[in-house]
């Protein structure tokens, strides 16, 4: 900056420092972050010539020299992750934070995954399966703070309870100590869910008559 031009030898002049305005750079780290460079000017010292008089036939430099400071951050994001403690994924993984600045606080959330309930047939009776899933504990990380040119993941893990339930049936027979069928069976309660009360009866058994021939005739 020109101060005095061409002026008389010995007049005075008089110069000030200037600001220098920051220099912002935004760049992409090879992990897909915002990088952004800062860089600021601080002033050394006044010059000790700041203030003076011109010299005749010479050009007076007042050199003020700038200190550059350089403030480096990238951004960084946050996945929460819902799996089985075997790494089945309940559903999808939620981005939480995406390429956010570092340091930018985040909190994630446990979810309820509704049971699931299928049924078949065993031999005629109804097999009735369901599960559900209970969160093991609440990750270390659940909430935090956004990390510089990382990917920070909250794994919430499941366990898998499966309960298994087969109804049954009751059937009442009616035989002599030899095995022989006295009557015919009778059903007593059919596919009933287990512990469900029953009753069942006895029958009064007709007397039954045989004859047999000996070998005289008698």
């Amino acid at each position: 900056e020109s101060i005095k031009t061409n002026d008389f030898d010995g007049e005075e002049y008089t110069t000030s420092s200037k600001e220098i305005p920051a220099k912002v750079v935004k760049d992409t780290t090879p992990e897909g972050f915002t990088r952004t460079t800062t860089t600021t000017y601080q002033l050394v010292e006044n010059p000790s010539n700041k203030d003076g008089n011109v010299i005749g036939s010479e050009t007076i430099t007042v050199p003020y020299v700038y200190r550059p400071t350089h403030d480096v951050t990238i951004n960084g994001s946050v996945v929460a992750t819902y799996t089985t403690e075997d790494g089945e994924k309940l559903t999808d993984d939620v981005d939480v934070k995406t390429d956010a600045p570092e340091r930018e606080s985040y909190t994630t959330e446990t979810k309820e995954f509704a049971s699931k309930t299928e049924t078949s047939d065993v031999n005629g009776l109804t097999k009735t399966t369901v599960t559900r899933y209970e969160l093991i504990e609440e990750p270390s990380n659940k909430d935090g703070n956004v990390i510089g040119n990382q990917t920070v993941v909250v794994p919430y893990v499941y366990r898998k309870v499966v309960t298994v339930d087969i109804k049954g049936s009751v059937i009442a027979t009616y035989k002599d100590e030899e095995g022989n069928i006295l009557a015919s069976e009778e059903k007593v309660i059919t596919n009933q869910n287990a512990g469900t009360y029953y009753a069942a009866a006895s029958k009064l058994i007709q007397a039954s008559a045989s004859s047999k021939v000996t070998e005289n005739g008698r």
